[in-house]
C-alpha cells in the first residue's frame, strides 16, 4: 500500500528534530534539547569579515514575515516557477528551481532561499546549511495565503544528508509521490540523515 510519509532518520544519532509552531535555530523552544544553537546568520563569504551584509532593519533570526526588509538580494537567492535557471536569482531574475537556488547560495554565500507562490517539480536534496522560506508572492511580499508546493513527479521531495550546521524550511507546502512502476512504493515528503539541527515549521 502507497502512503505519504515523513523519514526522519539517522545512521548515527539525530540530536535535534523540530517541527514546532516558532522555532528558531538559537532559541530555547526545543525544551532544552538542543541549547545555543547558532542562528543563520554566520555563513562567510558575505563580506569582509565572513559575515552576511544585511539590510540595516534586517534580523536573520526572525521569519521573513516579521523582517521582510531580509527579503533581500544581498541575503538571499530568489526562486519562481516562472523563472530561469540560466539567471542570476535575484528579484528580477529568479531561478526556476530550489535546487539551483541552495547551488547559487551556496556559492556566493547567501544563507537563505526565497520561493514564491507556484508549484515545483524537482527534488530537492540538501547537503549544506541553508533556510527555504516560502509565504511569498511573486512580488515578493509575505502572505499566509501564498503557498508554494514542492511535488516532483516521483521520489523524495527533500532530503537533508550529513549537514553539520543549521536547516531550516518553513511555509512551503512538501508533497511526496510513489513511482507508479515500482509496487508499494511509498511517497516520502521529506527525509532527514544525518543532520543534528534541522526545523521545519509551517509546512
Amino acid at each position: 500500500m502507497r502512503r505519504l510519509s515523513w523519514f526522519l532518520a539517522s545512521a548515527a544519532s539525530i540530536a535535534c528534530i523540530r517541527m514546532l509552531g516558532a522555532c528558531y535555530p538559537g532559541t530555547d523552544c526545543d525544551f532544552g534539547l538542543c541549547p545555543g544553537l547558532p542562528a543563520l546568520d554566520y555563513v562567510p563569504e558575505g563580506g569582509a569579515d565572513g559575515q552576511i551584509i544585511a539590510p540595516a532593519d534586517c534580523d536573520l533570526a526572525k521569519s521573513p514575515k516579521d523582517s521582510p526588509a531580509c527579503i533581500d538580494e544581498s541575503v538571499g537567492i530568489f526562486v519562481s516557477p516562472e523563472g530561469d535557471d540560466g539567471a542570476t536569482g535575484t528579484k528580477e531574475a529568479p531561478v526556476r528551481n530550489i535546487a539551483k537556488a541552495v547551488e547559487l547560495g551556496a556559492a556566493r554565500g547567501r544563507p537563505r532561499i526565497y520561493v514564491c507562490e507556484g508549484t515545483y517539480d524537482s527534488n530537492v536534496h540538501l547537503e549544506a546549511s541553508v533556510a527555504i522560506f516560502g509565504g511569498l508572492t511573486c512580488a515578493w511580499a509575505p502572505s499566509d495565503e501564498a503557498r508554494p508546493k514542492l511535488a516532483p513527479a516521483k521520489g523524495i521531495a527533500l532530503q537533508v544528508t550529513k549537514v553539520e550546521g543549521p536547516v531550516q524550511v518553513e511555509g512551503i507546502d512538501i508533497v511526496g509521490s510513489a513511482d507508479a512502476a515500482v509496487p508499494g512504493d511509498s511517497a516520502i515528503a521529506a527525509f532527514v540523515s544525518e543532520s543534528s539541527n534541522v526545523s521545519f515549521r509551517d509546512v
